[in-house]
C-alpha cells in the first residue's frame, strides 16, 4: 500500500473553506461533496445584497417600486415603441409604392426613430 493511499484511508474527511464563504465536506473515497448549513446562510446574504442592489437602481431612476415591476414597464413601453415603428415602416413602404425594403433600409429607420443616430 502506498503512503498517499494510506492517508487518504486514516483520514477519510476533510473539512475545507468554499468559494461562497460556507465549508463543505469530502469524503475522499466516494469524492462527494456535503453541504454545511452555511451554505444556506450565504444564500440568504446574496438575497440580500441583491435586494439592496434593486432598491439602489430604482432609487437612482427615481423608482420606489422593486426592480422587477420597473423592468416590466419599461419592457412594455420598448415593445410599444417598436410596434409603432413597424407600423411606421408599413405605412413608408405603402406610401412610397414599395413592396419589400431591404433590411439596411428598415434597420436604418428603427435607429433614426430610437435615436442611435
Amino acid at each position: 500500500m502506498r503512503a498517499d493511499e494510506q492517508m487518504v484511508e486514516e483520514q477519510p474527511r476533510q473539512k475545507q473553506r468554499s468559494s461562497f464563504g460556507g465549508f463543505w465536506e469530502r469524503d475522499e473515497k466516494a469524492g462527494i461533496k456535503k453541504s454545511s448549513s452555511c451554505g444556506a446562510k450565504t444564500s440568504e446574504k446574496a438575497k440580500k445584497r441583491i435586494r439592496k442592489v434593486e432598491v439602489e437602481i430604482a432609487g437612482r431612476k427615481g423608482y420606489t417600486k422593486s426592480l422587477k415591476q420597473w423592468v416590466m414597464e419599461e419592457t412594455t413601453i420598448m415593445e410599444s415603441a417598436i410596434l409603432e415603428m413597424e407600423i411606421e415602416v408599413g405605412r413608408v413602404k405603402r406610401m412610397n409604392g414599395m413592396h419589400s425594403l431591404n433590411n439596411q433600409i428598415i434597420n436604418d429607420y428603427i435607429k433614426s426613430m430610437l435615436g442611435v443616430f
